[in-house]
C-alpha cells in the first residue's frame, strides 16, 4: 500500500510540473526542451508502478521498455548539451583571460 501511495504522489509531482513548465516557452531553448523531456520520461516510472501495483503487468512492462531508453536518450542528449556549454564557456573566459595579459 506505501508503494501505491508513492507512486501515485510521484504521478502527481511529476504531472502538476509538466503542467506548470508547459506555460514557459520550453520549446524555444535547448534547455526548455531537454527539461521538459527528462521530465515526460520520468513520468513513466512511476506510471509504470500504479499500472503494476494494480494488476495490469503488461502494461507497467510497456511503459518500462519505453522510459528506459527514452531516459538514455535524453540524458546523454543533455549531457552533450552541457559539455558544449561548458566548453564554449571555457573558451569564452579563457580569451577574455588572454586579453588582460
Amino acid at each position: 500500500m506505501i508503494l501505491l501511495v508513492g507512486n501515485a504522489l510521484a504521478l502527481v509531482a511529476a504531472a502538476v510540473f509538466i503542467g506548470v513548465y508547459s506555460r514557459t516557452r520550453w520549446e524555444s531553448t535547448p534547455v526548455g526542451m531537454g527539461t521538459m523531456a527528462v521530465k515526460v520520461a520520468l513520468l513513466l516510472w512511476p506510471l509504470s508502478g500504479m499500472l503494476r501495483r494494480t494488476g495490469h503487468d503488461h502494461g507497467a512492462d510497456v511503459l518500462l521498455s519505453i522510459a528506459y531508453p527514452l531516459v538514455a536518450v535524453v540524458l546523454t542528449w543533455r549531457t552533450v548539451q552541457v559539455v558544449q556549454a561548458m566548453r564554449v564557456s571555457r573558451d569564452h573566459l579563457d580569451h577574455h583571460a588572454g586579453e588582460h595579459r
